[in-house]
């Protein structure tokens, strides 16, 4: 029985969406950036190891535009050599997912946390010599040589922000079982909710952004740009997959909750949204993310710019959707403009 609730915590407390962070820690309490850091990342040429679903072209038409902060290089997981970037002069964002939890006796026990994410770090320069020492170590012939680099990146990096993403059924039950599979197959198959080149593009954007700025920015937070009055005339839109997930058991659920709101909203395919962000067009959506902590997060994306407009979070609940208390915080907020 003790199993069978891991499972069902670890299957509730993951996103529908993704959500952005740009602090030293992935838990509790913002721990600022230190400027070194930041000004660090960005006298360097930045590393792109991403999944393979999507083809180097793609990602670079996202890129070139919108990521503007650092130099990049696009490099395929197969082609990897982690030694090569060991003078200095890059900085990586990677692709993870793996999960954690506390052990007794050498077996995992409690509230497993399943992390999936686009971490954007550089290696620690006063560790460079010791994690050269540490890859030479290993043999490139091994299978599991690039999750054993990966692993001593790890210990010696300074993490400068992250994209939180959301697994699939498929990689949440590879990472609770802890078999491998999810690391295997991360960059070969489409394990993400939201991996699409729409929404990637403005995740890039916002952190690029943070990163020029020298700007910390935590999940946990309760805020709101000007930017967003422009709801009062335009349509705020919504994903048909938060619509479906919210009246999974209730008909009509969806429909109750956005009474709260004053304003125009639509509901659109999640395939549309993303094309119409790759298309330049420009448009306000939700984000809904219900991370391992159990708390509920929500953003308001502007589709061209990448800047989140409003922000809100609530503290972990029984709840597992978007929630009226978030649905009246947007609501207040607009009319507060």
């Amino acid at each position: 029985m003790k199993n069978l609730l891991i499972i069902l915590a670890v299957f509730f407390t993951v996103a529908i969406k993704a959500q952005i962070s740009s602090s030293q820690k992935l838990a509790g309490n913002l721990k600022e950036i230190k400027k070194e850091n930041f000004e660090y990342f960005k006298n360097t040429t930045t590393i792109f190891i991403l999944s393979n679903v999507f083809e180097k072209e793609q990602y670079e038409s996202i890129l070139k535009n919108n990521w503007t902060v650092t130099p990049y290089e696009i490099v395929d997981i197969n082609e990897l050599d982690r030694t090569k970037y060991l003078n200095g002069k890059y900085s990586f964002a990677e692709l993870q997912a793996y999960s954690s939890s506390k052990q007794k006796n050498g077996v995992r026990s409690g509230l497993i946390s399943v992390i999936s994410l686009i971490n954007f770090y550089f290696i620690n320069p006063d560790k460079l010599n010791s994690v050269k020492e540490s890859l030479s170590k290993l043999k490139k012939a091994k299978k599991n040589y690039q999750e054993k680099s990966r692993n001593i990146f790890s210990k010696n990096k300074e993490r400068v922000a992250d994209i939180f993403l959301a697994p699939n059924g498929e990689l949440l039950r590879s990472l609770y079982k802890n078999d491998g599979v999810g690391e295997k197959s991360l960059f070969s198959k489409d394990l993400f909710v939201n991996y699409k080149l729409g929404y990637l593009k403005n995740y890039f954007q916002k952190v690029s952004s943070l990163i020029s700025e020298n700007k910390s920015y935590w999940l946990y937070a309760q805020d709101f740009l000007p930017e967003l009055k422009k709801l009062k005339e335009n349509t705020l839109i919504i994903s048909k997959y938060q619509k479906l997930f919210i009246n999974r058991k209730k008909a009509d659920k969806f429909e109750a909750l956005m009474e709260d709101y004053d304003y125009e909203y639509d509901v659109k395919e999640e395939e549309e949204i993303n094309q119409k962000i790759l298309d330049g067009e420009e448009f306000y959506y939700l984000n809904f993310t219900r991370i391992n902590s159990g708390a509920r997060i929500i953003n308001i994306f502007n589709s061209k710019s990448g800047e989140i407009v409003l922000r809100h979070h609530l503290n972990p609940g029984m709840k597992f959707t978007l929630t009226k208390k978030q649905i009246q915080f947007i609501n207040k907020s607009v009319n507060s403009l």
